[in-house]
Formats: structure tokens, C-alpha cells, sequence
């Protein structure tokens, strides 16, 4: 089982950083650029988003972000907020904004589907690895990743209760990431003697979850709200 779960992880931790670089290369090509400015500009979010993959991946092999005793916060933490804030302050850039406003609704809901992974929430905690209330998380995730499909097929279709099914799915998947944050840090061994503790998730390859996918998921969020209020006041 561990193997199986390795492997996953190291899927997971490709798979999702491939789905946020072809997400914006979708705001690329819809973009008003040239074909000169397009093929640098998919280059540079390329190298970016495999530059972050590799430093997380690093992190989490050598043992970086693990808990260690003594520690008085998650260093799990670190990967998860810098690259959010980062993605936030980059929308101040006039390109990456024009990249962003051009990226798919459709597009930025539809590839978390890659949520649905989530369903390793329900075995784990079963393994003894993470406390029991991490299987909220697994439920949390599988539900995110259904109504990414959902409403990505209503957006695609203009269907008449896509806007509902994109609120729908923005609420949960948004209480989703924070219901499993909260438990990373209620249960972590700095302040909680409860043993299984959370300390597992800051291990490869679990920690591929809060230090890659987790940071990947909000930012869509962030940017699929942003675009989906702007589209419904310029309609």
C-alpha cells in the first residue's frame, strides 16, 4: 500500500502542475497577442510552473518541509502560501492579468477534476496515517471534483443553472481546502499530542497534496471567481 500511495502522490504531483500550465496556455492562445509574444509567453509559464513543481518535489524528497521535532510551525506551510500570495500580486503585471482574464471559466473549473484524487482521504486515515476527521477532506474532494465536471459542462453549455452550479462548486471546494488545512494544523505534533497526528501529510508523498495540489486548486478558484464576476458584469 505504500508503494501504491507513492505512486500516486508522484502522479498527482505531475499531473497537476501539467493541468495549471495548460489552464493559463488556454488564456495564451485566447489572448490578444502576437505569435511571437504567445510562444514566449507559454514558454515562460512552462519553466515557471516545472521550476515550482521541482523545488516542491526537492523539498518534499529530502525531507525539507518534513515535521521535525522542535519545530514551532508547519514548514509545510511555506509551500502552500507563498505560491497563492505570489499568484495574487502577479495580477498587478498587465500580461499575466490579460492571460488570466483570457483563460476559460470553463477551462479553470474543468481541470480540478483532478480533486477527485481526494478519495485517498478515505483509506488513509484507515491506514493509521492521518487522524479519522480526514475523511471529510476525502468526501470534500470527491464532491469538488464532480461538481468541477458539472459545472464545467453547464459553463460549456451555457446551460441555464450554471451559475448556480459554479457557485456551488466554488463554496465547496473553497470550504474543501480550508476544512483540510485546518485539520493539518489542529492535528500537527508542534501543539498536538494526538497520535495519528498530521505530521504524515508534510511527508512525500502525501505532501504533495498541501504543498502542490492544494496551492494549485485555490489559485484556480481565485482566478475562475475573478474572470466569472468580471464576465457576468460586462454581460
Amino acid at each position: 500500500m505504500d508503494t501504491i500511495l507513492t505512486v500516486l502522490g508522484g502522479i498527482l504531483g505531475i499531473a497537476v502542475p501539467v493541468l495549471f500550465a495548460f489552464a493559463l496556455n488556454k488564456g495564451i492562445s485566447g489572448g490578444p497577442f502576437s505569435d511571437v509574444q504567445k510562444a514566449l509567453y507559454r514558454r515562460n509559464i512552462n519553466v515557471v510552473t516545472a521550476l515550482w513543481t521541482i523545488a516542491v518535489w526537492v523539498l518534499s524528497l529530502s525531507g525539507a518541509i518534513s515535521y521535525h521535532t522542535g519545530d514551532t510551525s508547519p514548514r509545510v506551510i511555506l509551500p502552500l502560501v507563498i505560491p497563492v500570495v505570489a499568484a495574487l500580486f502577479l495580477l498587478l503585471h498587465p500580461t499575466v492579468k490579460t492571460i488570466v482574464d483570457n483563460t476559460p471559466v470553463v477551462t479553470l473549473v474543468g481541470v480540478q477534476t483532478f480533486r477527485l484524487a481526494g478519495l485517498v482521504f478515505l483509506i488513509i486515515p484507515a491506514l493509521g496515517y492521518l487522524p479519522h476527521a480526514f475523511v471529510i477532506g476525502g468526501y470534500g474532494d470527491i464532491a469538488t471534483g464532480l461538481l468541477a465536471i458539472c459545472a464545467g459542462l453547464a459553463l460549456a453549455r451555457k446551460s441555464s443553472g450554471a451559475t448556480a452550479l459554479f457557485i456551488l462548486f466554488s463554496l465547496v471546494g473553497l470550504v474543501d481546502l480550508a476544512n483540510v488545512a485546518g485539520l493539518l494544523l489542529y492535528y500537527y505534533p508542534s501543539w498536538n499530542g494526538s497520535m495519528p497526528s498530521s505530521a504524515a501529510l508534510a511527508n512525500f508523498s502525501l505532501v504533495i497534496v498541501p504543498a502542490l495540489a492544494a496551492p494549485v486548486a485555490l489559485i484556480l478558484h481565485i482566478y475562475a471567481i475573478k474572470n466569472f464576476v468580471m464576465k457576468k458584469a460586462s454581460s
